[in-house]
């Protein structure tokens, strides 16, 4: 529904409607006729409060419904890199063993693939997520601290 009120058609379809509207009171009372809402359009600038009243909850629900899914969206992300690091030091720990095991190869020490086969503490990058996000809401904090000073 928001898209809807994105296009610039919207804001045609609202301006002939606002003509509209104070074009047939205007002629209604030239007519001699009693317009529904004569000038200053009182009902008019009731109908448009209304308006825009639904139309700021519509777009602050549609943002809440955004925020969510791009949480969601987060979250999924982070599950795959972390499957997905699981899963690379899975094979780099059967590659080692091979190296390891084939009497073709010269056996030898690698500890850098010895790290690498080692997977991701997940508790220890949530902590680390959190400890990140936690210095950047008082960075935040604190340059909004600053403009409001200034």
């Amino acid at each position: 529904m928001t898209s809807l009120l994105a296009r610039p058609g919207f804001i045609g379809v609202v301006t002939v409607a606002v003509v509209g509207w104070v074009g047939f009171n205007l002629l209604a009372a030239a007519f001699g006729f009693r317009p529904f809402d004569p000038p200053p359009f009182s009902g008019l600038a009731a109908a448009a409060s209304l308006a825009s009243l639904y139309m700021v909850v519509l777009i602050l629900a549609t943002q809440r419904r955004e925020d969510d899914l791009a949480r969601h969206r987060e979250q999924l992300i982070l599950e795959l890199v972390l499957l997905g690091e699981q899963k690379t030091a899975k094979v780099i720990e059967l590659l080692e063993e091979f190296r390891r095991d084939n009497p073709h190869i010269h056996d030898r020490v690698d500890q850098q693939a010895e790290a690498m086969a080692q997977p991701a503490d997940p508790q220890q990058m949530l902590d680390a997520i959190k400890e990140i996000r936690a210095e950047a809401a008082q960075i935040s904090g604190a340059a909004g601290g600053a403009e409001d000073k200034a």
